[in-house]
């Protein structure tokens, strides 16, 4: 799985010229997705899966990252590449994620992948914005976070482990 993993991040790499993408492999910090990347101003994280999986298989660990990680405000995209059924899902999760299996992709394209559609596919999910009330929930919980109390997500992160 890590070297279709590999082969998936060095096409991406190739397919993203404008954005700074770094291969991030650590076995320290459990969860943190495969790539870093800026493009235009815009700070964003990809998770790689290839397997033969219909669904991105996310470990707890990935689930907590990613849930916190949007949380906060971050952009994460998860780019799962499904052998059986020949294609390549890319997914921006915008809320917190239960269950890997209920996300619905964002975009899907069959093999061989159109790889400027691709690109283009990544720039028009990293435009897009948090609905005004969303961004306003994290603004409030994130407020009060810092203000000492306790926030839902460190709590269900708790209850994961």
């Amino acid at each position: 799985m890590k070297k279709r993993e590999s082969l998936l991040w060095q096409k991406i790499n190739k397919a993203l010229p404008k954005a700074h993408l770094t291969r991030i492999e650590s076995n320290t910090l459990q969860g943190i997705p495969d790539i870093n990347g800026v493009w235009s101003s815009k700070s964003f994280w990809i998770e790689l899966k290839s397997d033969k999986s219909s669904f991105p298989k996310l470990s707890k660990w990935q689930v907590a990252w990613i849930n916190k990680h949007i949380y906060r405000g971050g952009t994460v995209l998860i780019c799962n590449e499904t052998l059986l059924e020949r294609r390549l899902k890319l997914y921006r999760p915008l809320s917190a994620i239960t269950d890997p299996r209920s996300l619905v992709p964002d975009f899907s394209f069959s093999f061989p992948v159109h790889w400027p559609t691709f690109r283009e596919a990544c720039w028009d999910l990293l435009q897009r914005c948090l609905p005004s009330e969303d961004l306003a929930r994290f603004e409030t919980e994130a407020w009060a976070q810092d203000n000492g109390k306790k926030n839902s997500l460190d709590e269900l992160e708790l209850s994961r482990s």
